[in-house]
């Protein structure tokens, strides 16, 4: 069963850390283990402390986008990865067409990158969200067929939140990925958005994974 444990930030944190590494390599010292850290610089924290004390065999630290990106990747074939620029050029295009409350305001380069902003939040709403936004008001609505305008423009290019979608759905069918990720140990987990949630949610059901939360 899936360990889930909480434990103080700090020491406390990296003991516990320390002891489900050594549970996970208990019957084979090189059997891999993959620590999903909350940052990169989190993570060379740890590999750093780690090494002072003795050191480990195998272990990797990686952040919970690099794992997704890890198992869902491949699927996403003919679809190419999001960019910035991309980002920008459809919020562009989306306003470029709108006739509704922030037509007057479409030429300002703050209205596009507020909506830049906005849009990166709806991006991980849970589901029903927008139906509920768009209820609020008449400029909620308009700023919600903006969004979907926004999401046709970028139906071509995958995202974080694409990969770890795919990654859930290709779990049961990814042995050799998960063997090469070995056990995984979400460490001092950040708030998730429902795909990251969904992706962890079937980790643990799956008996592959355990968790420190702080």
């Amino acid at each position: 069963m899936p360990v889930i444990v909480a434990a103080g930030f700090g020491e406390h944190a990296f003991r516990a850390l320390e002891l489900m590494i050594e549970q996970a390599k208990a019957a084979d010292p090189l059997a891999p283990v993959t620590v999903v850290v909350p940052s990169n610089y989190a993570g060379l924290s740890l590999r750093r402390e780690l090494g002072a004390r003795g050191g480990v065999v195998n272990v990797r630290f990686l952040v919970l986008a690099r794992v997704t990106e890890l198992l869902g990747a491949p699927s996403v074939t003919g679809r190419s990865p999001s960019s910035p620029w991309r980002r920008a050029e459809a919020v562009a295009h989306a306003l470029a067409q709108h006739r509704g409350s922030f037509a007057p305001v479409a030429g300002h380069a703050a209205t596009e990158r507020a909506l830049s902003r906005v849009f990166r939040e709806l991006r991980t709403a849970p589901a029903g969200a927008l139906e509920r936004l768009a209820r609020q008001s008449a400029r909620a609505a308009d700023l919600v067929s903006l969004y979907r305008q926004y999401l046709a423009m970028t139906s071509g290019t995958y995202d974080a939140q694409d990969l770890a979608a795919r990654a859930v759905t290709i779990l049961p069918v990814s042995a050799d990925a998960l063997r090469d990720l070995g056990r995984i140990i979400l460490y001092l987990p950040r708030a998730l958005a429902p795909a990251d949630h969904a992706f962890v949610a079937a980790l643990l059901a799956r008996d592959t994974a355990d968790v420190i939360f702080g």
